[in-house]
């Protein structure tokens, strides 16, 4: 053995980086596990609106529903230790006039269907989020959002967990929610601490709502 690694000291070794454009590896966002593409996000809402009886034909229902589903992530954050046990009416034409949403689904769907955490599904859509708080009729949640967690108002649109990955960010808004994952104000996955998501509701008082009137 002593031989043979003597043999080798100082032999070049060849390198070579040169690989067919045909078969390149250039799907770099699948090497990082923290979350998941926005289009494997979209197969799970439409799952989602399936399994909660959502009429696709309606687009004012589909809407309604989607916009529901952004304020509950944002009002209840992504935890693992938040409770998703809440059940809500969508209200629909004609029939039954409304069908119940329980977020124990999606919780149920990311876990046992698609192998994700709710973490993972927040920070996909998290543009879709960020647009959520910004749109003019959600004005009302930029004071609650930097209430509960004692920011200024010019960047309460990204006071919501999963706002790390919210795409075109500047560097202080890149600071910002860097600041707000440490600050532990949305719970760690791994961590055994528990109470966060219960005390930012505290300054969260109002119903999840949608941008679609009833």
């Amino acid at each position: 053995m002593k031989g043979l690694a003597t043999a080798r000291v100082g032999v070049p070794v060849a390198k070579n980086y040169r690989v067919s454009a045909a078969i390149m590896f250039n799907n770099i966002a699948e090497m990082f596990q923290d979350t998941i593409s926005r289009d494997y996000a979209q197969d799970i809402i439409e799952d989602l609106s399936d399994k909660w009886g959502i009429p696709t034909e309606q687009a004012e229902t589909v809407k309604y529903a989607e916009d529901m589903t952004w304020a509950f992530l944002i009002a209840t954050t992504a935890s693992n230790k938040a409770d998703y046990n809440k059940v809500y009416e969508v209200p629909v034409k004609g029939g039954n006039g409304s069908v119940d949403a329980s977020f124990s689904v999606l919780s149920g769907l990311l876990e046992s269907v698609y192998g994700v955490t709710r973490r993972q599904f927040s920070r996909a859509v998290a543009d879709d989020l960020r647009d959520f708080i910004r749109h003019e009729e959600n004005q009302f949640m930029i004071p609650l959002l930097a209430t509960r967690v004692t920011c200024d108002p010019q960047m309460a649109h990204l006071a919501f967990d999963g706002s790390t990955h919210c795409s075109g960010l500047v560097s202080r808004e890149v600071a910002f929610t860097k600041t707000l994952e440490s600050r532990n104000l949305f719970e760690r996955d791994d961590s055994g601490a528990q109470g966060a998501s219960e005390r930012l509701m505290q300054g969260f008082g109002r119903e999840v709502r949608s941008v679609v009137p009833r």
